[in-house]
């Protein structure tokens, strides 16, 4: 699959998934809710986790063992069974949802009990280096 990132871009991944990959713990239920044509980050902790799920409308469906993505654009729903993951991300994504609160409450629902949600969000001062 090629890639479409600019350097910048691959930059930018690059920052925010080494922030946030150490607060994942080994052998969990990861779900990533944007995860990109690449699914990146599932990929890059494929050997740490249980099972990862990716959701994006950018991908094809495809599993393997451990990690499996679907074509899916979240609206209001996620189609999960109640807390059935340890984390949920969304790393650079709530500000793109149509649906922000209702995405949200979904989260809270499908999380277990000692679950964790880690959302990332682009920094206002990234603003003019992201539209230029």
């Amino acid at each position: 699959m090629s890639s479409s990132f600019t350097w910048l871009d691959k930059l930018i991944r690059f920052l925010r998934v080494r922030k946030v990959k150490k607060y994942i713990s080994e052998g969990v239920v990861l779900l990533d809710i944007g995860c990109g044509q690449e699914a990146y980050f599932l990929n890059l902790l494929k050997d740490k986790i249980k099972k990862g799920l990716g959701f994006d409308k950018k991908i094809k469906d495809q599993s393997d063992q451990k990690i499996k993505l679907i074509n899916l654009e979240i609206k209001k729903k996620i189609p999960l069974p109640d807390k059935s993951v340890d984390y949920i991300t969304m790393l650079a994504v709530l500000e793109h949802l149509d649906y922000p609160k209702e995405v949200l409450k979904e989260c809270h629902r499908v999380l277990k009990d000692k679950g964790f949600l880690i959302i990332t969000v682009p920094a206002p001062l990234a603003g003019p280096v992201l539209n230029f």
